[in-house]
């Protein structure tokens, strides 16, 4: 039993019952076998710190909003949670493709408007041959990949001649994250135990070059007072 939330609470956090019903079909469909239970990835790193796993119910990033082409009338979504920064696109008019990270989350992200594919990435990159976008979405993912230059290179393609990936992840080197880097440090061996490369801007230029991309601008999603530090580190 859970106990009741405090009414600050309300239309604040959660889903809609609708929603919820429509996981659970979702869900007892992949205990019938009718739907893949294949997530895209890991989406809960080997550190025990929440702060870096993958959100299925992420806010709207308003940050990822800014970076898209205004141009852009095809956006694709690596990825895609729930749908809640898609869905401000969809908005807009703009027809937006998304590789869930699960079948139950992509009933959400159907929901608000957004073409969901399968949760695999070589099958919905096979899917996708002949298609071109204006800008594909890569919010925390890269990271999260074994192969990341390989993924982002064969998804470079399907990028129309003006189009443009918007990349995101966490930055380890950023000090304000050394005290959680030396508690976990047993943790952080490699891919395997951890789950997610340390990446820091270094390594995700070397990773879109080695795709045949180019690094247009980076930025960092953090308060005034702490830029200053994630740049220097």
């Amino acid at each position: 039993l859970l106990h009741h939330l405090p009414n600050l609470y309300v239309e604040q956090r959660g889903i809609e019952v609708s929603e919820m019903e429509a996981q659970i079909g979702a869900l007892l469909a992949v205990g019938d076998g009718q739907e893949t239970q294949k997530e895209l990835f890991v989406p809960v790193t080997g550190l025990g710190v929440f702060a870096w796993d993958k959100l299925y119910y992420e806010e709207c990033r308003d940050d990822v909003l800014a970076l898209v082409p205004k141009h852009s009338q095809n956006v694709l979504s690596v990825g895609c949670g729930w749908g809640a920064t898609e869905a401000k696109l969809v908005e807009q008019g703009i027809r937006v493709v998304g590789i869930p990270l699960d079948p139950i989350i992509a009933v959400s992200a159907r929901s608000r408007g957004v073409d969901v594919l399968v949760p695999d990435l070589a099958r919905a990159r096979e899917s996708l041959d002949g298609e071109k976008f204006d800008c594909i979405l890569f919010v925390d993912v890269l990271g999260r990949l074994r192969d990341p230059q390989k993924i982002l290179g064969e998804y470079a393609t399907l990028l129309d001649e003006r189009g443009c990936a918007v990349i995101t992840a966490h930055n380890f080197r950023y000090l304000g994250n050394l005290p959680k880097m030396l508690a976990k440090r047993r943790l952080c061996r490699g891919f395997d135990s951890a789950r997610i490369h340390f990446t820091a801007s270094g390594m995700l230029a070397r990773w879109i070059r080695q795709s045949g991309l180019n690094v247009y601008d980076v930025g960092y999603r953090l308060g005034r007072r702490a830029k200053w530090i994630s740049r220097a580190s």
